[in-house]
């Protein structure tokens, strides 16, 4: 498994964002601004008005300065398209512009057991994950951002003590793998998912992108970090704040699912998960 150097991330990070600013427009340029590797581990959930998107500061007028959608004609659009290709290839997330997808390459990381995570980036809750996956969170939430999905806010609690699901663009997870005969094979996240309280996988749903939130980072006040960059969730089956992707169930019962022994290949199978809208 390749392995992510984090401080790769700053160094490609004005390049992404003056890319996605031409193709995607100035919103996916506000919500990149505010991603980088490492950040604060989260300490409580965002509050009600809270959102990636909401709480980013204007861009400096500097940085974000160059190329405006308005010259996109004059634009080598294909040279853009390969730095944002490029950029985040250099995060673990393979873009397929042509499928509408993006990919990310892991392995099996339990195959029986009970689980609040679906998929975690290398040093994530690897005792209670399914697969771990080799990337950046923020580069995964980028590579959403560039498939013009919008996130949402993760799940959390109102004053009386009412869950508040999470909200977001539905997002349609597949695991791509090869067996131990050598053929190909495909099946969804959902799939792998065992509802031991009705004894059955997962009923298949388009996942949430919540899209994690923006911590206070420690000792420097007014200045935040991207949570799951610290916390490393990317999918969770059960609802986490610090998570990219959330269970699109009700419910906050961390007994419900396991890994789905049926389904599951073996620790340490090689596999590929692909992230599509769900349109």
């Amino acid at each position: 498994m390749r392995h992510i150097d984090g401080d790769r991330h700053p160094r490609r990070s004005h390049v992404i964002l003056r890319a996605l600013m031409i193709l995607r427009g100035p919103l996916f340029l506000l919500a990149l601004l505010t991603l980088g590797p490492a950040c604060q581990r989260p300490t409580r959930p965002p509050e009600p008005t809270e959102s990636l998107v909401e709480t980013t500061p204007d861009p400096d007028p500097d940085e974000a300065a160059g190329t405006s959608p308005a010259d996109i004609e004059d634009a080598d659009i294909e040279d853009l398209e390969r730095d944002v290709i490029e950029g985040l290839a250099d995060m673990g997330v393979r873009l397929l512009l042509a499928e509408s997808c993006v990919e990310v390459d892991g392995r099996v990381n339990m195959d029986r057991g009970p689980v609040e995570v679906f998929a975690c980036a290398p040093g994530g809750k690897t005792h209670e994950s399914v697969l771990v996956l080799d990337c950046l969170p923020s580069g995964l939430h980028a590579g959403l951002l560039v498939l013009d999905l919008l996130p949402g806010r993760p799940f959390q609690y109102s004053p009386d003590g009412v869950l508040q699901p999470p909200t977001g663009d539905g997002v349609r997870i597949e695991v791509r793998w090869t067996d131990a005969d050598g053929s190909r094979q495909v099946a969804r996240a959902e799939d792998w998912i065992w509802n031991v309280f009705e004894e059955r996988a997962m009923e298949r749903a388009a996942w949430i992108f919540a899209g994690s939130y923006l911590s206070p980072r420690r000792g420097e006040p007014g200045k935040t970090d991207y949570a799951a960059d610290k916390a490393k969730s990317l999918v969770t089956t059960y609802h986490d704040a610090s998570s990219i992707l959330e269970n699109p169930w009700p419910g906050a019962d961390d007994t419900r699912y396991h890994a789905n022994i049926h389904a599951v290949p073996g620790v340490g199978t090689l596999v590929t998960v692909r992230f599509t809208p769900d349109r």
